[in-house]
């Protein structure tokens, strides 16, 4: 027998919605397990503009004892690969993706089964059928189909409608709310929410690794900055230990009196107590690295000797007049705006969909309904049916909708404070961390001038002191200022490039590695 058109349009409507995946329709939404996370890979992060040179951190393999110097980008990758906290976050993002999965559920194609045996009785029958229910996202439309079967004698009075001719009766119909629930409804809701929260919890990832890339950019110029102090403690020392033993010479061939000796030799006990300091302070830095350079099983790993260490490089001038773009990169890559935006966004679904709940509900039925093998002993039904049916319901002082739209409404206008708030502080901050790093430009090149002119200063005493000119005591505090004047280069390149570090994450990037250890 050949279905009615409405019937067999009713089943291949169904059919469709049973496998359509159309998010520009949405039929039905995608799949969550399907959908990246962009907290998984991290895209190449951009250069800020302001610095014209060095690039940004190259190096993405994890570091190795023994494989070479330890460059800014082995601890960058280390961190990205396996500090604990960015692990939590990324738990939190499959915590996320598994609330969207049970937001999924509501769209979840229903199958239900029933049967029914009267047994004992006047009318001895029994009936049996199946039902395909699907919610979908076209205005909250449900699409449903059935077949069910039934034998036996029925009271036509009272059980008409489970009567059923001999070759059973096929069933499709839809439902939809024309008003409430129409344009969006608590399952959509939810699904809709729960995207938004996934967003959240990438862009929380984002922040806490611009962060933590940040603090391990700084434990790595404090360690190798650490590394150069005990460099210059230990050629000051050496300087003297070289010096002790042409002074003793010296002293036996009666050309220096015996003060001299004993000065110098109180040098070398002074600064073995200088490296020794150093050395101190050198195995501290280490071990503040070690909390962010792991290796692949996400263990903590020794830093490498100071001898394995390169120089600190010079910092790099500046570009004031990149600075505006700076900023307006800051605006678009900084993950904490990105995220009160996403919070807004979800706020907005929840504010229309408390707009949804303040119209009546008004829900159409059709229901489409064909028996099929009209032969049975008694009376047959007739060849096919279609019912249709409205469904109004209103509460009339609809209190708990109005109170749901002043709620979200209220939420919003935190929200946009928030985020307007925010926005001026990301500016300020980017301002501040551009201003740091100027002055730590500008010092470090007055201390590498300061440097210049120390050390020639202590050559030109230490000549002196060869041509019998000079003492210990004028030689010391020529050296000594010199150290001094060395260290202070150190310290200025260590604060111009945790500078620079800090001025990438204002900025929303990872901080720059200028090549030490390159070739």
């Amino acid at each position: 027998m050949t279905l009615p058109r409405p019937l067999l349009a009713a089943l291949v409507a169904l059919c469709g919605c049973m496998t359509a995946r159309d998010d520009t329709t949405w039929v039905l939404p995608a799949d969550p397990e399907a959908i990246p996370t962009r907290g998984g890979s991290q895209e190449p992060p951009q250069q800020a503009l302001v610095l014209n040179s060095g690039g940004p951190a190259a190096v993405t393999s994890l570091w190795t004892p023994g494989s070479g110097p330890l460059q800014l980008g082995h601890v960058l990758a280390a961190v990205d690969a396996s500090f604990p906290l960015l692990s939590v976050a990324r738990q939190e993002q499959i915590l996320k993706q598994a609330k969207q999965i049970k937001a999924l559920g509501s769209f979840d194609l229903k199958l239900s089964a029933q049967a029914q045996w009267n047994l004992e009785g006047f009318y001895e029958n029994h009936t049996a059928g199946v039902m395909l229910e699907q919610a979908t996202g076209l205005w909250g439309t449900r699409v449903l189909g059935g077949y069910r079967v039934g034998d036996g004698d029925f009271d036509l009075t009272f059980d008409g409608k489970r009567r059923i001719n001999n070759g059973g009766e096929f069933s499709a119909g839809v439902a939809v709310p024309l008003l409430r629930g129409g344009e969006i409804d608590p399952a959509r809701r939810d699904l809709l929410t729960a995207g938004h929260e996934r967003d959240m919890a990438d862009s929380k990832l984002e922040s806490l690794r611009l962060k933590f890339s940040a603090e391990a950019a700084e434990a790595y110029w404090d360690w190798v900055a650490a590394g150069q102090e005990q460099q210059v403690a230990r050629a000051l020392l050496n300087l003297a230990v070289v010096r002790q033993r042409g002074i003793e010479e010296a002293f036996a061939n009666g050309a220096l009196a015996e003060i001299e000796v004993l000065d110098n030799r109180r040098l070398v006990v002074e600064r073995e107590g200088l490296v020794i300091s150093a050395r101190r302070k050198a195995e501290k830095a280490a071990l503040a690295l070690a909390l962010f350079l792991r290796d692949a099983s996400g263990q903590p790993l020794q830093a490498p000797e100071s001898a394995q260490l390169a120089t600190l490089p010079p910092g790099e001038a500046l570009l004031s007049s990149a600075l505006e773009a700076d900023l307006e990169l800051a605006l678009q890559r900084r993950p904490d705006l990105r995220n009160l935006t996403q919070q807004q966004a979800r706020e907005r679904v929840t504010l229309g969909a408390a707009n949804n709940e303040l119209l009546p509900q008004l829900d159409l039925t059709v229901l489409a309904s064909q028996d099929l093998d009209r032969r049975r002993p008694s009376v047959t039904k007739g060849e096919f049916e279609l019912v249709a049916g409205l469904k109004f319901e209103f509460p009339l002082q609809n209190r708990k909708a109005r109170g749901l739209v002043l709620e979200s409404e209220a939420r919003l206008g935190q929200l946009g404070e928030q985020l307007r708030l925010a926005r001026d502080q990301v500016a300020l901050e980017v301002r501040d961390a551009f201003s740091a790093l100027q002055a730590a430009y500008a010092r470090e090149q007055q201390a590498r001038q300061a440097a210049e002119l120390a050390q020639r200063v202590a050559d030109a005493e230490r000549q002196r002191f060869g041509l019998g000119d000079s003492t210990v005591l004028n030689l010391n505090l020529r050296e000594a200022a010199a150290a001094r004047a060395q260290l202070g280069v150190v310290s200025a390149s260590r604060d111009y490039w945790t500078a620079a570090a800090k001025y990438s994450a204002a900025v929303g990037l990872l901080p720059l590695s200028p090549g030490l250890g390159a070739p």
